[in-house]
């Protein structure tokens, strides 16, 4: 069993203008495969949403995604708020404007070792 569940989706959202009633009810479905199967463990939701090709769309980020994301640690108790991803935005943490470097998966990674912490 593992300890915990950790969740980083939303880039490819943002492209494809999910609502955010698509996202939960997406993640819900997620959600259920893992407790159907008896798998209780916590589920860390990356706030995840950032990509390049949607700079119109303000800084590249997408409102409905954030939202949609932190709307479900809000419904479920076995839920909870990983790192806010859409912040690392900048060339030394993607320098393809898309995927983490090394400096970006370390950012990551203490992001999710924060959250964790503030769920133990």
């Amino acid at each position: 069993m593992p300890d915990y569940i950790l969740w980083h989706q939303g880039e490819t959202d943002n492209i494809k203008n999910t609502s955010k009633e698509e996202y939960i009810r997406q993640f819900e479905t997620i959600r259920e495969a893992f407790r159907s199967q008896g798998i209780e463990s916590p589920i860390g939701i990356a706030i995840a949403s950032y990509h390049p090709e949607c700079i119109d769309s303000e800084d590249g980020n997408d409102s409905q995604i954030r939202e949609a994301q932190q709307a479900l640690c809000k419904k479920y108790s076995d839920l909870f708020i990983g790192p806010d991803t859409d912040k690392l935005n900048k060339a030394l943490h993607r320098p393809d404007g898309v995927h983490f470097s090394h400096i970006g998966l370390d950012a990551h990674a203490d992001g999710w070792v924060k959250a964790i912490k503030k769920v133990r």
